[in-house]
């Protein structure tokens, strides 16, 4: 009996979360046109928050000055922060505005703050972000600005991946926002619901800051605005036409690093809003709060998957299963449980790529590889619970992207073969 409401507890949150995230993922596949061109050019400041990042800032800024957008509806600052190298004096060489950043900041969050501070007076209609090692795609800045002309005041743009070969990190990172970019937030754009933030390629409307505002001090800045965007009912749009590149990290300690910031956040965010959302499952809306409350459940759920597994693994030890279920059968029937899982999703993995427009060809290592990331979640969610007072880091980025694969992509895109 007791064993019984132990495997309930733990199993009725897990069916209702999976659940959940696969029937409406399932609508990325519900036709839906394509939003309207924009009828004028709202006024956008693209900001860049940067730290030490002398070896990528130029290429962002270069392929932002020749955005397919007019040239004096749009300026390009880059918020320097805690830089010991040679950051400012690369952007200012290549045509960008500065904007110095008090070294009182701890987080991106807190610069992104001061800077909508100090530039809002400006009248901007929208502040659109980048991370440093980004690379914006000619026509970002007019996809974004078609949304914003559609009525939307929080926009989240397509996020590609500027070196997806380079490792088999890079490549399940990669998948890995295929992934996003496919079963979350196109499925929601699909249904009307709100699409959510990934910290980066994002544009917040002047608007949205009036009636939300920049209240955020978790290391997720992202989701916290987005929960604080569900909360507010202030709903995202996704502009898969809005394409951007993004650098995946190389090595695993690098993904590691970068994952524990966010099951931080995700903790912060839960502990801080948790009850705020569940209370806003019950009024118009809900959806934005449930799939808030999926996120930053998420690595709280794989721990609690984790507590199940160790109960059932418990349980065969100790021979408390039927008799029917024991010795050689169940440990058959486990391994091959695994095995099929495992399969299962190298096909998803390939899946994701093949809908996502890629090779499928190019990316079998990284596929055959995706379960294993996933799996890499579980010791970083462990650490970020057991760790929680986590600070924000800089991830090493090294510029490694190859041109010629990056301008073969921009033209796959233009020409719509690659099309998201």
């Amino acid at each position: 009996m007791i064993r019984t409401v132990i495997y309930t507890l733990i199993g009725l949150p897990l069916l209702v979360y999976a659940g959940y995230a696969v029937i409406l993922g399932l609508f990325t596949f519900r036709r839906r046109p394509p939003l309207p061109r924009a009828e004028r050019d709202s006024r956008l400041c693209v900001l860049c928050p940067a730290r030490n990042e002398e070896a990528v800032i130029g290429a962002l800024i270069d392929s932002l000055l020749a955005q397919n957008y007019p040239r004096d509806r749009f300026d390009v600052y880059v918020l320097p922060n805690h830089c010991t190298d040679r950051t400012e004096q690369i952007a200012r060489a290549r045509g960008a505005r500065i904007l110095p950043i008090d070294a009182s900041v701890r987080t991106k969050g807190d610069v992104l703050r001061q800077a909508f501070e100090r530039l809002r007076p400006a009248h901007y209609d929208a502040f659109v972000i980048f991370d440093a090692d980004n690379i914006a795609h000619p026509d970002f800045l007019a996809r974004i600005n078609d949304a914003l002309g559609a009525g939307f005041d929080v926009v989240q743009g397509y996020r590609d991946s500027k070196n997806p070969q380079d490792t088999w990190i890079s490549g399940d990172s990669s998948i890995y926002y295929w992934l996003l970019n496919t079963f979350f937030y196109r499925a929601r754009m699909n249904i009307g619901a709100s699409s959510g933030l990934n910290g980066t390629g994002m544009a917040i409307g002047a608007r949205a800051l009036e009636r939300v505002g920049y209240d955020v001090s978790s290391l997720t800045e992202d989701i916290e605005f987005s929960i604080l965007c569900a909360l507010r009912r202030v709903r995202i749009a996704f502009a898969q036409e809005a394409v951007f590149f993004d650098e995946q990290p190389l090595e695993l300690a690098e993904s590691f690093k970068q994952r524990k910031r966010w099951s931080v956040g995700c903790n912060q965010c839960l502990g801080r809003y948790g009850l705020s959302l569940l209370r806003g499952l019950l009024r118009p809306g809900r959806i934005a709060c449930a799939d808030a409350l999926l996120v930053a459940t998420a690595p709280t759920i794989q721990i609690l998957l984790l507590a199940a597994s160790l109960v059932m693994a418990a349980d065969m030890t100790l021979g408390l299963y039927p008799d029917v279920l024991s010795g050689a059968f169940l440990i058959a029937f486990s391994l091959l449980s695994g095995l099929l899982s495992y399969l299962a999703q190298v096909c998803v993995a390939l899946w994701v790529v093949a809908i996502s427009r890629k090779s499928v060809r190019l990316y079998l290592l990284a596929a055959a590889t995706f379960p294993l990331f996933l799996l890499t979640w579980l010791p970083v969610n462990l650490l970020a619970l057991m760790c929680p007072h986590a600070r924000w880091d800089p991830i090493r980025h090294g510029g490694t992207v190859r041109r010629g694969r990056l301008r073969r992509s921009l033209a796959r895109v233009r020409v719509g073969r690659d099309r998201p």
